[in-house]
């Protein structure tokens, strides 16, 4: 009997034994299965992941990262995230790490720009918590990184069109004044007014067609600038001075010029050479046929004393960006001390037609 029970005794032994083998085995698995499945998702995540010390080195990057950031795994390692965040983001981001570490902060979120090894930048969104060990000692953070450069771009574009926006209506304001004042000074009856008032105003509204892309059609530059300035110079032909050389525009070409003409134009109204203490504009221009290179200016002379005022508006900003970056080539705009001078030098493919 005593044998008997020896028997089962070692049997439940031994069976107890199989059980917790297979039961650490299957946790075992287990483990392997969530680590696989944590590497996986490190790795095949379609936002950047890192681990980060807390000086700031990387310490782990994922593939994603590495292709937003335009660095190798190899690169990314050998630098901290402090070497290539955009200086304008960094006390910020530095800020947030300190509360992290302090404890005042679980996580935190910021859009920032990384720099990219060619020296670009990239708009993200980063999220970052913090590890610690058992006793509440920091070991590392936790970054993603999500790539949100479109959607900032979109958003700048948005911000710059109402920006645009409410410039031109201002700048429509103010030559739809300077046409009424001009107007009736020269006009010898109220018919007279109405029809000089009504004429202008139909020349504005071509004007905008251009200012709006609807250029279809190339052009010679010179009736492209008669047609743009007709409206401000008052009746005054002699007041917008053009010398230059026959030169058929493209559309594309057309558009950018209607652009900084109607810019350049409304600022002489406003404060310069058009308006009605006097002055005249010279507009010139000459090709390059060896360099394949348009050289234009445009220069005011005779107006009121320019004020520097040290800011520069919308306006004089976005002349540059009509030209230059709409055909290719270098603007330059100065305020000199009787009046405006913008000087241009555009590739001539991407102005004139063959």
């Amino acid at each position: 009997m005593c044998e008997l029970d020896s028997e089962q005794h070692r049997q439940r032994k031994d069976a107890r034994l199989h059980t917790d083998e297979r039961v650490w085995s299957e946790h075992g698995d287990v483990e392997n299965m969530h680590s696989d499945f944590h590497r996986l998702a490190f790795e095949k995540a379609n936002v950047g992941m890192a681990q980060v010390s807390i000086d700031g080195r990387f310490l782990q990057v994922n593939p994603f990262l590495e292709g937003l950031l335009g660095r190798s795994q190899q690169e990314l390692l050998a630098l901290s995230f402090q070497d290539i965040t955009h200086p304008d983001d960094l006390d910020a981001d530095l800020g947030y790490v300190q509360d992290l570490l302090n404890g005042a902060l679980d996580v935190y979120t910021m859009e920032k720009r990384y720099i990219r090894a060619d020296g670009t930048t990239v708009w993200t969104e980063l999220s970052v918590s913090l590890l610690r060990d058992a006793s509440g000692a920091p070991l590392n953070f936790i970054s993603v990184i999500s790539d949100i450069h479109k959607r900032k771009e979109a958003q700048e574009q948005v911000q710059l069109l109402l920006d645009e926006s409410g410039h031109r209506v201002r700048n429509l304001i103010a030559v739809v004044g300077a046409i009424v004042s001009g107007s009736a000074k020269v006009a010898s009856s109220a018919a007279e007014l109405e029809r000089s008032i009504s004429q202008r105003l139909a020349g504005i509204a071509a004007s905008h067609d251009l200012l709006l892309g609807k250029a279809t059609a190339g052009g010679p530059l010179d009736k492209l600038i008669e047609r743009q300035l007709e409206i401000f110079a008052h009746g005054s032909a002699d007041r917008v001075l053009i010398e230059g050389e026959h030169l058929e525009l493209l559309p594309s070409a057309v558009h950018a010029f209607g652009m900084t003409l109607h810019e350049l134009a409304t600022n002489a109204v406003k404060y310069g050479a058009l308006g009605d203490q006097g002055g005249i504009v010279r507009i010139r221009w000459r090709i390059d046929r060896d360099a394949s290179v348009l050289h234009f200016s445009w220069r005011e002379e005779g107006g009121p004393p320019v004020v520097q005022t040290g800011r520069r508006g919308f306006g004089t900003k976005s002349l540059g960006r009509m030209l230059g970056s709409a055909l290719g080539g270098r603007v330059r705009f100065d305020l000199l001390a009787d009046g405006a001078l913008l000087e241009a030098e555009l590739p001539l493919y991407r102005v004139a037609s063959p």
